[in-house]
């Protein structure tokens, strides 16, 4: 009697289900991780490997003037009667180094050709150009301008092959030119020393097989700070009604410390302040610094006659609920929220909703400030209202708030993303949810709209699993 098995039509899907979901979890990256880490704006070390790549690129020249691009080695010979000496030259192309970066080693690198051959008795220097050109178009190394910066390299018998020595300050002086950009050219020079005897020194060309390398390290620059100041969410200048105040807030960025003047306030961001009532103008200063510098902006507030009415924010605004004209406001017109979504990519609705009130925003990951419209919900101002924030992928959020204006501030903070089938918290049946998109690659799965449905939404879901919403 043979054994039977009971089947399931799920159990095939189920097992699928698993072997995809531990397939993605074993598939995800360090580099995904990595990923989901807030930016860094902290000065990062990288490494420039270059390498003489075109027959134009590197030549030597003797005191003659005779110009060689074309052979196979690059002589750097010296001659006490002058007729041998000859000088030489090495370009480097598409140098992607930022302005304002540190070099910390610049290794040049060339193959000797023999024992024949290996007496150094040169100084290294710079071309000091912003953009070098090659040796097609500017047939000289002996007159071409120089930097300031050189380095000796005076040996005998060094032996041949790979050889190399550290020209870092000559490549910080060229870096260091007004002006310089990433993908520039740079060319280093090679000039034989005064000598009492002959000295041969030469050294494989693109042609010969082996051509010079040039391997820069260095550290970013600390990004400078930024310093942004508003009066009532606008640039300004605005013009207020006699006697009303102005709401002043600010934002920096790679900011340490700032300050606005002339009231003291502090801090390096603030959604708002109010500056009281004000019976004349004013112009707010805000001053930052970090450890990449200074950084300063401004704002003025003007105020209209007594006699007169003003406008706030540089517009008129009519109907019974208007907080401009001096009139006392009585209802909330808007909401200036500041609100994110952590590792959010591209763009996302949500939907909002107070005192039964419906309205959809659009945000996105590169913006946190946003001003919601609720000119039409009639919410009497100094009363507690709850405004409740939902979408397709995110954790439902609640924020009591109490408007004391007609424009209020409001910080709603993070919204968490993950849950996908929307039962207000992430957990196992969003898992499968997930896994169903990516098998399938549907958009639903796409929690950061990045527009793929991949292992980094993924890593979202686990980041944030087992969380639940208000």
């Amino acid at each position: 009697m043979s054994k039977k098995t009971a089947s399931s039509p799920y159990l095939d899907r189920k097992l699928l289900l698993a072997l995809g979901a531990l397939f993605i979890l074993v598939s995800i990256p360090l580099t995904v991780v990595l990923s989901l880490k807030r930016p860094s704006f902290a000065p990062q070390a990288a490494t420039a490997p270059l390498q003489v790549s075109s027959g134009n690129d590197d030549a030597y020249q003797l005191f003659g003037g005779q110009l060689d691009r074309t052979g196979a080695w690059v002589r750097m010979d010296c001659d006490p009667s002058g007729n041998f000496s000859a000088d030489g030259g090495f370009r480097f192309t598409n140098v992607t180094i930022p302005p304002g970066s540190t070099i910390n080693s610049a290794s040049l690198q060339v193959y000797v050709r023999g024992t024949d051959y290996d007496d150094p008795n040169v100084d290294i220097f710079g071309n000091k150009a912003l953009d070098a050109n090659d040796f097609a178009t500017e047939q000289d190394i002996i007159h071409r301008s120089r930097t300031n910066a050189s380095v000796g390299w005076v040996a005998t018998g060094i032996g041949s092959g790979p050889k190399s020595l550290d020209i870092k300050n000559v490549v910080q002086e060229i870096i260091n030119q007004p002006g310089w950009a990433s993908g520039k050219h740079l060319a280093v020079l090679v000039y034989s020393r005064g000598c009492s005897s002959y000295k041969a020194f030469w050294v494989s060309s693109i042609e010969g097989g082996s051509p010079a390398t040039l391997t820069i390290s260095y550290t970013t620059p600390t990004p400078a700070p930024t310093a942004n100041i508003k009066a009532n969410n606008s640039d300004g200048p605005i013009t207020i009604g006699y006697n009303s105040p102005a709401t002043i807030s600010w934002s920096s960025t790679n900011a340490t410390s700032c300050s606005v003047s002339p009231t003291g306030w502090s801090g390096t961001s603030n959604l708002g302040i109010s500056t009281g009532n004000l019976t004349s103008g004013k112009t707010y200063t805000l001053s930052c610094s970090g450890a990449g510098g200074s950084a300063s902006d401004s704002v003025t507030v003007n105020v209209s006659p007594a006699s007169g009415g003003g406008t706030s924010g540089g517009g008129s605004s009519g109907g019974k609920k208007s907080s401009g004209g001096g009139a006392a406001a009585k209802y909330v017109e808007t909401l200036q929220m500041q609100v994110s979504v952590p590792y959010l990519a591209g763009k996302m609705n949500l939907k909002m909703e107070v005192s039964g009130v419906k309205k959809e925003l659009e945000i996105s990951g590169d913006k946190k400030g946003y001003s919601l419209d609720l000119k039409d919900a009639n919410l009497a101002l100094n009363k507690e209202y709850s405004l409740v924030i939902t979408s397709d992928k995110t954790l439902v959020k609640k924020v009591k708030f109490t408007p004391t204006a007609a424009s209020t501030n409001l910080n709603i903070g993070d919204l968490v993303l993950g849950d996908l089938n929307q039962d207000n918290k992430i957990d196992s049946k969003d898992q499968l949810e997930l896994t169903d998109s990516i098998t399938e690659q549907t958009a639903l799965g796409d929690l950061n709209a990045d527009k793929d449905t991949d292992s980094l939404d993924w890593a979202i879901l686990l980041t944030n699993f087992g969380k639940r919403g208000d």
